[in-house]
């Protein structure tokens, strides 16, 4: 794929399939192509030449409309929750990635799905916050980087479908093979030959590797993208 074309060919998806370990099941391997293919289009989407100025007006502006909206949830006269409530069951007649979402929680109730809503926008009006103090900060030179980390987490959840196996770290000792050691292993070769694809380099392969396997370890609320990325799943 050269830099700046969205779509994998057939060679791409195969190299990029050879590094996994295994696929969990001959349905999955099917699937494989399909997915990485919508992941790398949806992820190379993104604009990578935002100016600062432009990052730093989005996530204000995220951050203010959070914000607001958690701000108002929460002020919301019991009468105006119920209502609102009710519009957020199963059985009503909206219809939306949001509602279906919803609707596959374990929890039906309307006011449960309320809270979710309430805390999911307290969590974003928080992550705009973090990720303002992150652009201002002095070590905020390094925004590819930044995406990197974000697309080897998604990546996570994506080799932890298609093999069935979480991703994990694997760190060769110094000296063992007469070399300086180093990080390997499936998910790493996983990560680097789609970042070879879709950035152009792997550098920072190592540091977003270990993002990624502690965010799985965590457990961690997923993201939106993360949503999304299981919706394809």
């Amino acid at each position: 794929m050269s830099q700046g074309n969205e779509a994998l060919t057939d060679a791409d998806v195969e190299k990029i399939a050879s590094t996994l370990p295994r696929f969990a099941d001959e349905e999955r391997r099917a699937e494989f192509p399909r997915l990485i293919r919508e992941w790398t289009s949806w992820r190379m989407g993104f604009d990578r030449k935002a100016s600062r100025e432009e990052m730093r007006l989005s996530l204000n502006k995220v951050h203010g409309l959070a914000t607001a909206l958690q701000e108002t949830l929460a002020s919301l006269h019991e009468d105006a929750r119920l209502t609102l409530a009710r519009q957020l069951t199963p059985d009503n007649k909206l219809d939306g990635p949001l509602t279906r979402i919803l609707r596959s929680t374990e929890a039906p109730e309307g006011l449960k799905h309320l809270k979710i809503t309430e805390a999911a926008t307290l969590m974003t009006a928080q992550a705009a916050s973090a990720a303002l103090d992150e652009l201002h900060s002095p070590k905020a030179g390094r925004p590819r980087q930044t995406e990197k980390r974000v697309a080897a987490c998604e990546l996570a959840e994506i080799f932890t479908w298609a093999t069935g196996e979480r991703p994990h770290r694997r760190v060769r000792p110094i000296d063992l093979y007469g070399d300086d050691g180093g990080e390997y292993g499936p998910f790493r070769d996983f990560v680097t030959e789609v970042f070879g694809v879709i950035f152009g380099n792997a550098s920072g392969v190592d540091r977003a590797v270990r993002k990624a396997v502690k965010f799985m370890e965590q457990n961690r609320t997923p993201s939106m993208a993360i949503l999304a990325i299981r919706q394809l799943l």
